[in-house]
């Protein structure tokens, strides 16, 4: 997806749809952002907060809902997973690793 691509989903109504990449996005970028931390920088970096707020805002409010969540993905992953391999299978055309 181009860098604008969560805008265009907003756009065309799909909101829930831009907050899942906006959040995984953040969440990279934190995790960039705290591995360089752990390497000598000195400066504390916290991102706790926000991302209470952000995943509260999505309506994930505790720790559990998030494990809940987590859990409910990894369970229909192999599906997601057989699906994609079945759509690369029948789209010659698709390029993929």
């Amino acid at each position: 997806m181009r860098h604008d691509g969560s805008l265009e989903l907003i756009k065309r109504g799909c909101h829930r749809k831009a907050m899942f990449w906006i959040a995984g996005a953040r969440s990279r970028c934190q995790k960039g952002a705290l591995r360089r931390r752990a390497r000598g920088t000195k400066r504390t970096l916290s991102f706790k907060g926000s991302y209470q707020e952000m995943v509260g805002n999505l309506g994930m409010a505790s720790f559990a809902e998030i494990r809940r969540r987590s859990a409910e993905v990894k369970r229909i992953l192999p599906r997601v997973w057989k699906l994609a391999e079945a759509i690369i299978a029948a789209n010659q055309e698709i390029e993929h690793d």
